[in-house]
């Protein structure tokens, strides 16, 4: 049984500091404190049933900035470039798919090699 209020992310590494059970999705909980304002993440390991924590808490922001400022704009310009160079609109479709296939796959390389998991305090 998952607990109350941790939903399940694919493509996000990780790895138990208890067990070290490692998978290519996590059980995750994100919540928000209001003083001083911060997110706070927890993690579910579906194995031991341990809890841990980032040992960066701001990786999934600097993971989703990464994301957010290279994968969008060099889509952008390799699908604008192919629409000048008068690529059939087949092609852009296939293009687009590629692109679409690919970002799972770099989100999962991003948090295998940015998230340090440790023990929840």
């Amino acid at each position: 049984m998952i607990p109350a209020g941790f939903r399940k992310w694919r493509f996000h590494w990780f790895e138990c500091p208890a067990c070290r059970h490692r998978a290519w999705q996590t059980f995750a909980n994100v919540s928000v404190s209001p003083k001083p304002p911060r997110m706070t993440w927890r993690f579910w390991c579906e194995r031991c049933g341990a809890y841990s924590a980032l040992l960066q808490p701001m990786m999934p922001s600097i993971a989703a900035a990464l994301i957010l400022l290279f994968i969008g704009p060099i889509a952008f310009v390799f699908i604008y470039r192919a629409l000048l160079a008068g690529l059939p609109f087949e092609w852009l479709v296939a293009i687009f798919g590629a692109f679409w296939i690919t970002q799972p796959l770099i989100t999962l390389a991003i948090t295998r090699w940015a998230y340090t998991y440790v023990p929840a305090a």
